[in-house]
This record gives structure tokens, sequence and C-alpha cells, in this order.
């Protein structure tokens, strides 16, 4: 329909904008049930279904210098005069004049569009974007976690919902009218402010996402770091350090059957996307950084009624396909991986099939890639990381207990494959570097963890990781961590004790790190990946010997490794190699 065409109209004045039309519409109950985009011949429109009868048409065109009503149906001259009382209008009899200039707020929009690219058409959040609901302090705080941006940018729960309803296939205005159905946007602006803010850092993806199907090797054997045995103590450690607790549909439906001890029903969320907007995968809300199924006695809520998702079961047991079978070891982030390598907690070993072809569909395998730079110049295949790797575990000592494994692992690296390898001390200039970005690394923690609670473990846990590496800028301090007899160095019998089984566990850590290639997982060369975790082993022995009080009483006071790694998961503190 045309201005032309339309005999009964109410032509707003030039100060009303969209905000003062939506909360006109808000406020007499007018549902926005279609967008019309204009063409050569005709405005565009918006309809609005009136509650006591008939329908209004909002020409909104930034061809013409006014917004005007116009009404069909029943009720004609009453919904007309519904406008003229809650809105700004020219006197009746004025007619729509042809645009010379761009209004205020379309002038304003365009010219944000011309800073940059447009937002995406059919908009959805990007997949690196994590939505978290965190409950801090009994109130709830909704975070997009940005993990190529490295910070995180707080939602209102309402904001949050206009994003799940973008998935892709809608672009703005069918957003505007499905959150119009179903009630839930008060102003068109607040949501492309919100679109527009997420496109500039970064944080859209345009279309659905393309679906890809994950390679099996169905013959390839499973084999088991060798003698390895698993135990939990129950502590709850694991349950209170990771941000990230997945669970995939069917077990985040199961999972709400069962009260989340964590959670009271104005907290309303117990689950949010895990990547984006998708909900196959889905996080659990944590508390003061703890899963909300964890209860006051650290025990799990779902784990009598067997509802632990995957992950959980399968923590802390990684596969790694090296091209000839899947390792199995555990990553070295929980205490009581620790202490099920020293014999102190009951353990069993894992229970796994014989060949990839008995996992589940979902279980996830990490495949090491066909080539690898050892530095700056050399490079090595899969096939000779393997050798080099395989070398390194037959040459492994006996009797660990005389040998450093900071030593040996520098020692290590530093042949890149020699078999007859001289074992000495790194040189404390060479790990100045790494002690510098393990200081650096845990600076920006801290100052990233600054929106959790006091009492959230993984505060706590960076604090603790930056007041111990602030002792290793002192070199006689790295040179009394790195002699031969920092073990017995101390004349305290529990210190005495406390760092005997520190070597222990470092050895522990060393076949894990080899034998589940885990220092060959980054893009980074892997004599870089082999110095730095030297400097991670020498970073826990100062956590060892300092700890603030307010982690004395965390699980991993006499494990500080299990901790450090548990805050350096994936993390490469460097660049590419190449």
């Amino acid at each position: 329909m045309s201005a032309d065409e339309a005999p009964k109209r109410v032509v707003l004045a030039g100060e009303v904008d969209g905000d003062a039309i939506d909360d006109a519409a808000r406020y007499a109950g007018w549902q926005l049930t279609n967008i019309i985009p204009g063409d050569a011949r005709h405005p565009r429109q918006l309809l609005y279904s009136v509650f006591e009868g008939g329908w209004l048409y909002l020409v909104d065109d930034a061809r013409f210098a006014q917004r005007w009503f116009q009404a069909e149906g029943p009720r004609q001259e009453e919904n007309l005069e519904r406008v003229r009382a809650l809105l700004a209008c020219h006197p009746p009899g004025t007619r729509p004049e042809p645009a010379e200039t761009a209004r205020a707020e379309d002038a304003a929009t365009a010219e944000g569009a011309a800073e940059g690219p447009p937002p995406p058409h059919r908009p959805r959040l990007a997949d690196h974007v994590l939505p978290r609901l965190h409950v801090m302090a009994d109130c709830a705080h909704l975070l997009l976690h940005d993990n190529a941006r490295g910070d995180a940018l707080e939602l209102e729960p309402e904001q949050f919902e206009w994003l799940e309803l973008a998935d892709g296939t809608r672009d703005e205005e069918g957003l505007v009218l499905e959150l119009s159905r179903r009630g839930r946007l008060r102003k068109r602006s607040q949501l492309h402010a919100l679109l527009r803010e997420l496109h500039e850092r970064g944080e859209l993806a345009g279309g659905i996402p393309g679906e890809q199907k994950v390679e099996r090797f169905e013959e390839r054997p499973i084999r088991a770091l060798p003698g390895l045995t698993l135990g939990c103590d129950g502590n709850g450690s694991c349950c209170r350090t990771y941000s990230s607790m997945l669970f995939d549909a069917a077990e985040a439906s199961a999972a709400r059957s069962f009260r989340a001890p964590g959670l009271t029903t104005r907290h309303a969320r117990v689950f949010l996307p895990a990547f984006g907007a998708d909900p196959a995968i889905q996080a659990v809300a944590t508390r003061d950084g703890a899963c909300v199924f964890l209860d006051r006695d650290s025990s799990c809520a779902l784990h009598a009624h067997g509802a632990k998702p995957r992950g959980c079961r399968d923590y802390p047991l990684t596969l790694i396909d090296d091209g000839r079978h899947l390792a199995a070891v555990p990553v070295f982030e929980c205490p009581c991986v620790e202490r099920s390598f020293l014999g102190e907690i009951a353990t069993a070993p894992p229970e796994l099939p014989e060949n990839e072809a008995g996992l589940a569909h979902e279980r996830p395998v990490t495949r090491l890639r066909s080539d690898f730079a050892l530095d700056a110049e050399r490079r090595l295949s899969l096939a000779q990381l393997r050798d080099w790797v395989d070398s390194g575990l037959e040459r492994m000592p006996e009797e660990p207990r005389d040998v450093d494994p900071v030593h040996w692992m520098w020692s290590w690296g530093d042949a890149a494959g020699d078999p007859d390898f001289e074992i000495s001390a790194p040189p404390i200039y060479a790990l100045a570097n790494w002690i510098q970005r393990l200081q650096s690394y845990a600076k920006g923690r801290v100052e990233s963890a600054a929106w959790r609670a006091p009492t959230d473990r993984t505060r706590r846990l960076v604090e603790w990781m930056l007041t111990a590496s602030e002792t290793l800028s002192d070199a006689e301090t790295v040179r009394g961590l790195l002699s031969v007899a920092w073990v017995s160095g101390s004349d305290l019998e529990p210190e005495r004790s406390l760092r005997q089984r520190q070597r222990r566990a470092e050895w522990a850590y060393v076949r894990c790190q080899l034998f589940g290639y885990q220092f060959a997982q980054g893009d980074e060369a892997l004599s870089h990946a082999v110095q730095q975790r030297c400097a991670r082993l020498l970073l826990a022995r100062a956590m060892l010997s300092r700890c603030p009080d307010r982690s004395a009483d965390d699980a991993a006071r006499r494990s500080p490794l299990t901790a450090l790694e548990g805050l350096l998961r994936s993390e490469s503190l460097t660049t590419s190699a190449g």
C-alpha cells in the first residue's frame, strides 16, 4: 500500500523516533506482526495488530522526511486517535514529504555502518564466544567469554535470549518479529545496538555452521601408559577449577531432573550453550567458580544418579592418536592424578576398549599432525617425533630419585633426538625468558580474574602462581631450585619430605608429557614446548615453597604442579614456529 492510497493516516512529528514508537506500541498493546521491505513502488512498512481490533501500518522509510501510521480493518478512527494520544503528530491533513536529508537516527546508523563491514545478514554468535552463567555473592552474572579477544562481556539474561534466536537463519528484522511474537523485545534499537556491539567485537558469524564429520580409525589399537591406574579422593578440585563443564543435550536434559545445590530458582538457568548459541553442547553454570551440582560436602549431586556427563566420567584420561595407536594418558591437572601415581589413594586401571571401534562416537580423540617445527630451522615428521619420544621413554632413569627431572627433560629436548645426550642443568639465562613469560601470563590472569569471587578457586590459584613467579626474578632463588641438592637442601624434615614427593610427581609428569605427546599438541616449536615445561616444573617448585594464606588449605597445596597445569591448559606462551 502506498502513501497516496491510504486515506486515513497520522503523520508523526520529526522528533518521534523508533524508541518512542516501540514504547507506545508496548503501552498500547500493539503487537508487531510483520515487516514489509520497501521497493521502487512501495515504502517500507511495519504492521501492528491492535488487540481491540484492526491493524496499524507504520510507514518507516528513509526516502520520506516523516513516519506515518495508516489504519486498516475495523476501528480505524479509534486506532488513529490512539496514535495521536500517545505520540507527537503533525496536524490532520499533513502529507509526508520526500526526504531531503536522512533522518538523524538513520544517519547515525549509516555513519556507524560506514566504519567497517556490516554485520552478517543472518547473524549468530560465533563459536569462539563462550556464554557462561556465574553466580557470585548470590547474584547471577551472564558473561560472554571471548577466546580470541581474551576478555568477557556481561549481558542481561534477556539479551542472551535474543541471541539464542539469532541462529543464523534469521535476519535482524526476522529476529525482531520472533521476539515480538514471544513478547521478549521492548525496543528494536536495543537489539540493533547489541548486534552492532558484538559485530564490532568480532563475535558474530553469519549463516548456519557447517557440520564436519569426525574421522575414525576403527582398527587403531588403544595403548595406556604402562602401569597406569587412577583414583578419586572426592575433594572436588576439578569441579572447582574449570569454567567449562560440558554436557551434550541429552545429558543436560537428564541433569535438569535433579536439584543443583549451587542454584536457587531465581538464578533460573542451569545450562547455556557451550559455544556460541548452538544448544548441542551445553555448559553448566558455576557458583563461586564451582559446578553448581557440587554440594557443600564436595559430593556430586549427579554422581549417585548415574547422571554425570561423559566429560566428567572420562576425565582426566585423554586419547592421543600418533598414527600407530591411541595413547591413553591423563592430563596432570588434578591432585588426584598426582596422588594416583604416588600410590596415596585407591586406584584402578582405566576401562578402555582394545581399539578405536569400541569408543563412543562422541569420545574426543586428539590427532597429532603430520609435520612439526623442531626449532626455527629444523622440522620433524610424525614418524621422527615418535622415534624421538620412544628413545626418551627408553632413556628415562630406572632410579629417578638420583636424577633431577628438570635437568633430564631440558637435556633431552636440547639433544633433539641424540640418544647419547648428557644430562645437565638448564642455563639460568635460557630459562629467564620462560620465567618472564610465565610471570607475565600470571599477571594477566590475575587481572582477568578480578571479576571472580574472592573464594573462586581459579582466582586463588592465579594469585598463588603470580606470588611464586615473582620469586623467580631472583637468580639465586632459581639457582637453588635447580640445584641437585634441592630435595635434601632443607633443614626441616617436613619440607624435605614435600620435596621428595614433588620429585616423584615431576617424573610422573614427564612420563605423561612424553607418552601422551602433551608437549607436541600446540603450534609452538617442539624445542620451545619442552623448555616451557621445564620452566613450569621450576615454577611449581617455587609454588611449593611460597603459598599465599588463601590457598593454604587448597587440595593442590602439596601438588602445585597440578594447579599450574590446570591454569595453563592449552596455553603455549609463544607464537607458532611455522
